[in-house]
């Protein structure tokens, strides 16, 4: 009987900023930022190129995530 049991899911938005990337190896180049969500969805996001200088780059960049969570009802958590 275990297939009867149902899982409960929480739906939450995630708010992501990324302000910028401090000590970078490199003296210069271009660089980007890819946020992925492994666990609880499929949310793929990336930074806008940007160029280092003086081993930092500033990104500025908000995006929105959406995310969510499995519980088995008889565990608690």
């Amino acid at each position: 009987m275990a297939f009867l049991v149902k899982k409960k899911k929480f739906k939450f938005q995630t708010h992501v900023t990324l302000e910028e990337l401090t000590a970078v190896p490199f003296v210069n180049g271009v660089l980007f930022c890819k946020i992925r969500l492994l666990d609880g969805g499929d949310f793929t996001a990336s930074s806008s190129s940007v160029t280092v200088i003086v081993v930092a780059t500033v990104i500025e960049q908000s995006t929105m995530a959406p995310g969510m969570l499995g519980k088995n009802v008889s565990g608690g958590i």
